[in-house]
């Protein structure tokens, strides 16, 4: 399901990820414990993790330590 207009918390300190060649890689960013992000769209990966995109090509891994804001959902 794609979320538009939605805010990520992130409770705990998350690495980034970028595609590259069609993968998903970790960077040596992170994003800092109880910071909020602007949701761009979500993404699968082969393995089935769900990621959201907080910059141009930044994912952040859907885990216990994230929580989506929703404020409105595309069907």
């Amino acid at each position: 399901m794609l979320y538009s207009g939605s805010i990520l918390k992130s409770s705990e300190i998350q690495p980034v990820y970028r595609i590259s060649n069609g993968r998903l890689i970790q960077t040596s960013l992170s994003v800092a414990k109880d910071s909020e992000w602007i949701i761009g769209s979500t993404v699968q990966s082969s393995s089935g993790d769900v990621f959201f995109q907080i910059s141009t090509n930044e994912y952040v891994l859907k885990n216990n330590y994230t929580n989506l804001i929703t404020i409105f959902e595309l069907h």
